[in-house]
């Protein structure tokens, strides 16, 4: 997964105040992911790394050929 970097923010006052590109008060926060969802995310980026690392390592030769990461 990327790295997300979410900014949104709140004031009290003149909103005219603040610089005219300062977009943050637009967006609204999002929610904290779930277990579940970090879980899987995780998987999603440790496949790819873990299969190159059997495929580097020389006991890939000791593997059967049937042997696969899906």
């Amino acid at each position: 997964m990327d790295n997300l970097k979410t900014i949104n923010a709140s004031y009290k006052g003149d909103r005219l105040a603040t610089d005219d590109n300062y977009s943050y008060f637009d967006r609204s926060p999002i929610p904290f992911p779930s277990s579940e969802q970090m879980v899987y995310d995780t998987g999603k980026d440790l496949k790819p790394k873990i299969r190159e690392i059997i495929n580097q390592n020389e006991f890939r030769n000791l593997c059967s050929q049937d042997f696969t990461i899906r």
